[in-house]
């Protein structure tokens, strides 16, 4: 597909391609049963994003309910004002082998999931992100402009977050390889409150 144009708002956060998880009418307008299903087994490749505010990802999360093999792949993202993908929460996924020029940022991945203390399953976000080339737009609008970054959200006025402790909120196993970086940056990798992650 080629998506060219939609540019959202300053402050709104809308991607190209949204993934969500259906929590509830604030998140999901006009869709029911609120039932926190997220997206699963989704593979976006071969498309073209250009002139958009950001090209694929999420801005929602809910605890223990993880976007799951999300990949992406084998894009060309041109000209976006923000990142051009935006990871919310997502556990065995990969993005790689995509072309990045003249974006606000390139791949940003945060972790805010947690399990229940019960649950003796390890929290692990096993995320790849590979091959990619990204250079940043040297006039970049992004808040905090990023060639990757892997970290745990730890903002007090997240709602959906909130309650959860940030012990459990790191983000995990996530492994950075054979990117390339260029342009003006705040960071080119940047890892926060991540555990086990490689560079």
């Amino acid at each position: 597909c080629y998506f060219s144009g939609c540019t959202g708002e300053s402050t709104g956060g809308q991607e190209a391609v949204q993934l969500d998880v259906i929590h509830d009418s604030a998140t999901f307008v006009g869709y029911e049963r609120f039932d926190d299903s997220p997206c699963e087994n989704v593979y976006i490749h071969n498309n073209t994003f250009k002139n958009v505010y950001r090209g694929v990802g999420s801005h929602n999360a809910v605890m223990e309910k993880c976007y799951k093999n999300i990949n992406i792949y084998d894009n060309s993202f041109v000209n976006t004002i923000n990142y051009a993908v935006y990871g919310y929460n997502w556990v065995d996924s990969k993005v790689y082998n995509n072309n990045m020029n003249n974006v606000g940022a390139g791949i940003d991945m945060r972790s805010m999931s947690a399990k229940s203390p019960s649950d003796n399953t390890a929290d692990n976000s096993n995320v790849e992100i590979t091959n990619n080339t990204i250079k940043i737009d040297n006039n970049s609008s992004a808040s905090t402009v990023i060639g990757i970054r892997a970290w745990t959200d730890t903002s007090g006025n997240n709602t959906v977050s909130e309650d959860i402790p940030l012990e459990k909120r790191t983000i995990k196993n996530v492994s950075i390889a054979n990117n390339k970086i260029s342009g003006r940056t705040r960071f080119g990798i940047c890892l926060s409150d991540a555990y086990k992650c490689s560079v």
